[in-house]
């Protein structure tokens, strides 16, 4: 089985790409910071799809969580998602 990173992955789209990939047969691994987004995202991907998502709250510029993540898993690919929803915020805030 393919293991599929995903960053913002309790995000809108990260939740909806979630529940592709899990119904496609991939173990999905989950990073998101919550900043954004809520754990209800992926309680309800695992309501909807019955498989289980490996999650860690971290943010994906913490370097050290990055790399304790990958020491752990096997990882195939990573699809990235997160960011922050608004481009002034972004901006204001990167």
């Amino acid at each position: 089985m393919k293991t599929i990173l995903l960053t913002g992955g309790c995000g809108y789209i990260g939740s909806h790409v979630c529940i592709e990939l899990i119904q496609e047969g991939y173990e999905v691994i989950v990073i998101d910071n919550l900043c954004n987004s809520s754990i209800e995202a992926l309680k309800r991907v695992k309501k909807i799809t019955g498989g289980d998502i490996s999650f860690f709250q971290n943010d994906v510029r913490d370097k050290s969580a990055l790399l304790n993540i990958f020491k752990k898993h096997s990882i195939d690919g990573v699809m990235h998602f997160a960011g922050l929803k608004s481009l002034r915020e972004s901006l204001a805030n990167p």
